[in-house]
């Protein structure tokens, strides 16, 4: 299982390690998770590309500059379309947030409530493009959660964004049951409901929010004996 592991010279839960969490959550679509990660930190640990994690450099560079700082270490997957979402967000951080994710949170008054309706806001979905998708958002206010230690209220009421690994690890553990066809957002607010069940009625003392699940569902159908399941 993956672990979060910080880059060397940066402090967990530092607006270093905020900004980082926020860019590398941004790209994550059609990845490799652990690959992604590792390019990450060996991208931050270079001095020669450490600037891509600062957005008040990074919007001072040529688009070139950055297409070649993240091909470096692989970090970026889909070279000109990562790069854009990278200038982007740097963008958005550095004129409206004062280049710290941090803001985005205060800005939603540390409530989840708040910062889960906002990744609908057409304007904060233009500045913030990717992380604001209906597995990437919660994904992110996950790991400023639990691993940058961010202080936010009613992270319980963030539904578990589902995906197949999701669904299939839900349905074949028997979680749910029952005869279904067609693709599994059909049956996405059935697994959601759930879990929001599960969570609300306490069922294992260190149980606290839908979001924990996230990664042990994924895992399990990833590579578990759950694997072989079929959906769309």
């Amino acid at each position: 299982m993956l672990r979060y592991n910080v880059p060397q010279g940066m402090r967990r839960g530092s607006i270093e390690h905020r900004l980082f969490l926020t860019l590398m959550c941004a790209i994550n679509y059609q990845r490799d998770i652990n690959q992604l990660w590792k390019a990450g930190i060996k991208t931050y640990e270079d001095l020669g590309t450490n600037w891509l994690f600062f957005p008040n450099i990074v919007i001072k560079k040529d688009f070139k500059d950055i297409i070649n700082a993240m091909k470096v270490y692989k970090l970026s997957k889909k070279t000109i379309k990562d790069a854009k979402i990278w200038y982007t967000i740097c963008s958005s951080l550095s004129k409206f947030y004062e280049s710290d994710p941090l803001n985005v949170i205060k800005s939603a008054d540390y409530d989840a409530i708040k910062l889960y309706r906002l990744k609908s806001d057409p304007k904060f979905k233009k500045r913030f493009p990717y992380l604001t998708g209906g597995k990437i958002y919660p994904y992110w206010i996950k790991l400023l959660y639990e691993e940058a230690k961010v202080n936010i209220k009613n992270i319980e009421t963030i539904p578990l964004p589902v995906d197949v690994h999701v669904a299939r690890a839900t349905i074949i553990s028997g979680m749910i049951y029952g005869k279904f066809e067609g693709n599994l957002y059909l049956i996405k607010p059935l697994i959601q409901d759930f879990w929001k069940h599960v969570f609300k009625e306490k069922f294992h003392s260190n149980l606290f929010y839908p979001l924990q699940m996230d990664n042990p569902l994924w895992y399990l159908s990833r590579y578990g004996s759950v694997s072989y399941t079929h959906l769309t």
